[in-house]
């Protein structure tokens, strides 16, 4: 068997992550700090949704189209009244001008009234225009332009950057349009853009609401999805789209087995990448982070005295701390197990008061691997959080009723281990999320 590719492992997760997003239910902050392009360091979902949007074909291509339509900007063609002494500038209104001399202000002959021409750049379908131009030039410039990355120069090669600079920055059309800080588009104003015969101004409406669409996290429309899909950020290790895979499946197959549980938008400020809740039920779900459940065992909490294999151990630690302190200045800890798992799920019962009481606690180990060797090693790594998982009240396996593991894999040949709290999936991408938890 061979693991399943990246590009299924993409188009899988976006499926998923679109449908979460809409709902508000996973954590953009959480999901930040695992969605992000090799050479970027970006730990807002809405930047990095501002990249997606930027690096998307259509974007690309109305940039390519840019250089020949801006030569077709529209302006608005308007003269004002000037008062001018001795020179004359523009058409003289000689109905006005006469009224102007001969009047109690001015009395003055050598005034001339004159028709200045000028044009007005701030109409509704240049406001359209800058505000676009201003999202794409502006994240360009902050974190596209200095990446070396093949993802960026094969979609923004340097040409293209230079091409949007100087566009944006000196093309004389765009600069006496409003400053796009200033520009406050109403209903008329897209409207405007939208029934445009100029290709450069429906283009624009068009980008520009996908663009507002998505930040919004409206994934419901055709072409929202296939924008996320084209530019979904890939992690630098496939791994971690595998466990954001694994994840949404998880959180599916709770909302499937508790009756009433419902997908809770998420606080950004939050670990949990995921809540579900109900009247009577909490369940948040973590990937690679914990609150109530650690998992830490210090050589210095043993009672004494040592077994003689514990103590040679613990004069290990005794230089290890020392050298660590000379050469590197730094602390380190003194522990016999230390680690976490991929997921952690903590659900909790609810009073009628409102407090939550801890119930049930699942951990589960994730590895996108087709290797016997490294099955094995998640097994066992499992094992090991499931007897060392503790929290106030001491370790779950003695506190808790329930306290479950998983271990989850890409293309492992296994049989199913034979007891209640252990169980391990082949993640095959058609399969039911119902499984997960039967």
């Amino acid at each position: 068997m061979t693991k399943t590719p990246a590009f299924d492992l993409v188009e899988a997760t976006q499926e998923e992550l679109a449908a979460f997003l809409t709902t508000g239910g996973i954590n953009e902050r959480q999901l930040s700090k695992k969605l992000d392009f090799s050479g970027l360091d970006i730990d807002d979902f809405h930047r990095i949704k501002q990249v997606h949007f930027v690096l998307s074909n259509p974007v690309v291509e109305f940039v390519q189209e840019l250089p020949r339509r801006i030569r077709k900007v529209k302006k608005e063609s308007h003269r004002s009244s000037e008062i001018a002494r001795g020179g004359i500038r523009g058409k003289i209104d000689w109905g006005a001008t006469t009224k102007v001399r001969h009047s109690q202000s001015y009395g003055d002959t050598s005034l001339f009234v004159c028709e200045a021409p000028y044009f007005e750049y701030d109409i509704p379908e240049n406001l359209v225009l800058k505000k676009l131009l201003s999202v794409i030039y502006r994240t360009v410039d902050r974190d596209l332009k200095e990446v070396e990355y093949e993802w960026r120069t094969d979609r923004w090669d340097d040409e293209l950057v230079t091409d949007i600079e100087r566009i944006f920055e000196r093309n004389v059309h765009v600069n006496r349009i409003r400053d796009p800080e200033d520009i406050q588009l109403r209903e008329r104003d897209l409207d405007a853009a939208r029934k445009s015969r100029n290709e450069l101004y429906y283009e624009s409406y068009k980008l520009l609401r996908q663009y507002r669409r998505l930040m919004a996290n409206e994934f419901d429309g055709e072409e929202i999805g296939e924008l996320l899909q084209q530019t979904l950020v890939e992690p630098k290790e496939v791994s971690t789209l595998f466990e954001l895979f694994c994840v949404f499946k998880l959180v599916r197959a709770l909302s499937k087995e508790y009756e009433g549980l419902r997908i809770q938008p998420m606080r950004k400020n939050s670990n949990v990448i995921a809540r579900l809740a109900s009247e009577d039920r909490a369940v948040n779900v973590y990937h690679d982070a914990s609150e109530d459940v650690e998992w830490y065992e210090s050589i210095d909490d043993v009672e004494r005295p040592l077994p003689d294999y514990l103590e040679r151990y613990e004069h290990v630690l005794d230089e290890y701390e020392e050298v660590s302190e000379e050469t590197l200045g730094k602390n380190v800890q003194r522990s016999l197990f230390s680690g976490r798992p991929d997921v952690v799920v903590e659900v909790y019962e609810k009073t009628p008061a409102g407090d939550e009481t801890l119930q049930r606690v699942i951990l589960g180990e994730v590895k996108y691997t087709d290797k016997e060797s490294t099955f094995s090693e998640g097994l066992k790594q499992l094992l090991k959080y499931l007897q060392y998982a503790k929290n106030d009240e001491g370790y779950l396996q003695e506190t808790l009723l329930e306290l479950e593991g998983f271990l989850m894999v890409d293309s492992v040949a296994f049989d199913q281990p034979e007891r209640d709290d252990l169980s391990v999936f082949d993640t095959n991408l058609l399969r039911d999320t119902e499984e997960l938890l039967s």
